[in-house]
């Protein structure tokens, strides 16, 4: 399970670099720096976000939703990369 996790962390900075890059070229070819939301790339892979029942969740999806998706992309293969070497460090015998 820890493999798989590492695995899923590693692709999800591989996608967050080739949005960077995306940018970037986007930005010396034709010299505009596309907006790349976490919204926007949500919106085109599954609708809109939902709306929900209480108002605190609603603002912190609109709020999640303005962020850059290479940034989302960077904190969750970190988060992810560091749920894999704790359950990678569970399975290891300590010795002392």
């Amino acid at each position: 399970m820890a493999r798989k996790i590492f695995v899923l962390g590693i692709f999800a900075m591989a996608a967050s670099c080739g949005v960077i890059g995306y940018q970037a070229l986007t930005y010396y070819f034709y010299g505009d720096w596309p907006a790349t939301s976490f919204e926007f790339v949500f919106g085109k892979l599954f609708g809109a976000f939902p709306t929900l029942e209480w108002r605190w969740e609603n603002e912190l999806l609109a709020f999640v939703g303005r962020l850059p998706v290479a940034a989302v992309g960077i904190a969750l293969s970190y988060a992810l990369l560091l749920m894999s070497d704790l359950l990678h460090g569970r399975n290891r015998r300590q010795s002392f």
